[in-house]
């Protein structure tokens, strides 16, 4: 989205309220809470704190970051402009990070590794026979390269 259309912004407005000291946005949210701002006649389909954030600074960021971490929040004052690698250490420094939990201990892993490697068994076959994914014996395979 490259301008945005005066004539929404009061559209816009209209749809945020004050909630404790966040702005949140009362219209449509997505399955993570963020507001969704939505004009299909100028083909606007946005999240509601970028568009927060353009209005108050001119220009649309790489990635709007909170500060507040609210997701319905649109309060300007409480956006950032950063990149991926900003918004990631924000979440790991506010304790928002959920590494995924390793469905296999090292030693299970050396075991479908050793497996693998005497032959005989595919990527799939292991992948049945230890009812996980494909994609994760293709993990477990890639990480024993590294070690």
């Amino acid at each position: 989205m490259n301008s945005w259309l005066p004539e929404l912004t009061d559209l816009f407005i209209s749809q945020v309220s004050k909630s404790g000291d966040c702005l949140e946005w009362q219209g449509e949210r997505d399955s993570k809470g963020y507001g969704r701002f939505r004009d299909y006649g100028s083909k606007i389909d946005e999240k509601t704190h970028r568009i927060s954030f353009f209005l108050a600074n001119g220009f649309w960021p790489e990635i709007c970051r909170h500060t507040c971490d609210n997701p319905p929040c649109c309060d300007p004052e409480h956006l950032l402009d950063g990149t991926r690698a900003d918004n990631t250490k924000d979440m790991i420094t506010r304790g928002r990070h959920k590494p995924n939990k390793r469905k296999f201990s090292d030693e299970q892993e050396d075991i479908i590794r050793s497996e693998y490697l005497a032959g005989g068994s595919s990527y799939r076959k292991l992948a049945a026979k230890y009812k996980t994914s494909f994609g994760n014996i293709q993990w477990i395979m890639r990480r024993g390269e590294i070690n």
